[in-house]
Formats: structure tokens, sequence, C-alpha cells
């Protein structure tokens, strides 16, 4: 396709922002199913721990979708985006494409070459974890040139 001035003129014009949150948006054909129950657990723990003034006995009594509603990822009976990038089975993230979701630890040598990789995908809920396990910090020591060993 060429690219003529009125074409790029269009593109220019395109805003930067749009008012629609990409997670927010429903996810054709998703229902509760696409969503793991041990990470539904870990939600909940964790939503209880942060909306502390909410009684732990009344979230408890939450079905899953009332739960989920009240957490903000299913929205007026719809599966969102976000719900499957947090909550979703490994298999439900298929749901999201053309969208890529996956994040990529690596280790890089002095050179910064990859000496070691692991991709991660759905449910991040679970798989922060397990990133955060593999973050850290190596300790470098640089020696004088001339150093003795005693």
């Amino acid at each position: 396709m060429e690219l003529t001035q009125d074409r790029l003129n269009f593109i220019l014009d395109e805003p930067l922002f749009t008012d629609t949150d990409w997670s927010i948006v429903i996810v054709p054909n998703a229902t509760i199913d696409d969503l793991d129950e041990v990470d539904i657990v870990k939600e909940k723990v964790m939503f209880k721990k942060i909306h502390s003034r909410i009684p732990a006995a009344e979230v408890n009594a939450w079905s899953v979708e009332e739960f989920q509603s009240n957490a903000g990822v299913m929205i007026d009976g719809g599966i969102t985006r976000a719900a499957i990038i947090l909550l979703g089975k490994p298999v439900s993230v298929f749901k999201l494409r053309p969208a890529v979701v996956r994040v990529t630890w690596s280790l890089r040598d002095e050179n910064q070459d990859v000496v070691d990789y692991e991709h991660f995908t759905t449910p991040f809920i679970l798989t922060v974890d397990q990133i955060l396990a593999k973050l850290h910090n190596l300790t470098m020591r640089e020696m004088p040139e001339h150093h003795t060993t005693i």
C-alpha cells in the first residue's frame, strides 16, 4: 500500500490515547470455565486482604460470578481480558488472539548474551511469584589488575 499524503495525514491525526481500556473488553465466548479454580482461591485471599472492610464471611458467601463482578474482572456477566490474563487457564489465552500474553525472563552474561530464559503465560496471578523468584542481582566483583592472594 502506498503511503499517500492523505494516508499520512490520517495516521498523524489519529488520537494517541482512546477512552477504551483494552483490559476491560469482554472476551467473546469466554465463560467462567475459562478461569482456573486455584487462581480464584488466591484472588479471593488477596481480595479479602485488600478489602478488609468487607467481612470475610460476606466475601466467602459470594458465588464465583458475584465475586468476579465485585473484583472488577467480570462486567455484566462477561469475562474481561483482564480476567483471562490474571486468572485464565493456559488454554484460555488463545481467546485473546492476536494478543500475545507472555512474559519472558532471561539471564544475560557480562556480554549481554542470553545464557538462560523461560517463558511464562497465564494465569499471571500465580506466575508472577514464579517470575519474581527468578529475579536476582548477580554480585559483580572487579579485582585490581595486580592483586595478590593471601
